[in-house]
């Protein structure tokens, strides 16, 4: 079994958050759902973009995050 075939059978919660929220039109509307919307009325949800969820901390150690979107409130950038 290849190594792709086993890393989707050994995580597939993994995979199916990584797919889902992969896509830009389920996580915009899966944050104007279930974020409250005095939040989300100052989101700028149009320029909702995935960047690099790879980042160095403090200690300079590697971290990463699943999927990491940027947006704007107020014309500040935002992580979500």
């Amino acid at each position: 079994m290849g190594e792709e075939i086993r890393k989707i059978i050994n995580q597939p919660h993994d995979t199916f958050f990584k797919k889902t929220f992969g896509d830009k039109e389920i996580s915009k509307e899966f944050i104007e759902t279930y974020i409250d919307e005095e939040i989300t009325r100052e989101m700028d949800l149009k320029k909702l973009e995935i960047i690099d969820g790879t980042y160095i901390d403090k200690k300079l150690e590697k971290a990463y995050s699943d999927i990491l979107y940027k947006t704007k409130i107020k014309n500040t950038d935002t992580y979500i």
